[in-house]
């Protein structure tokens, strides 16, 4: 995967793999409820609904999982594609291909 993105004459390029295990440990990460010293809420209480919010983080985790399986399934099919692609005005981008 590729993702693109410039303004004013500048151009960066990031090349990443397209892999379910990155992406899950990314969003596990992302969605984690860990809280930290420091960074917001000092409260350690749980909340109500506690249980179901762990299975829609599972659920969610694992179907980007499979959405990473379609996506290299169709790109050995079709070949290299671009997913999304934005432009300013000014001629800024943003452009992700896989």
């Amino acid at each position: 995967m590729t993702v693109e993105f410039g303004k004013g004459g500048k151009r960066f390029r990031l090349h990443l793999p397209l892999s379910r295990f990155l992406l899950r440990f990314a969003l596990k990460i992302a969605l984690s409820d860990k809280r930290r010293e420091g960074q917001g809420c000092d409260e350690t209480e749980s909340f109500p609904g506690e249980r179901e919010r762990g299975a829609d983080k599972r659920a969610l985790t694992s179907l980007a999982g499979e959405a990473v399986g379609c996506l290299k399934r169709y790109r050995r099919r079709n070949g290299r594609f671009v997913l999304l692609e934005a432009a300013e005005k000014d001629g800024g981008f943003f452009r992700i291909t896989i």
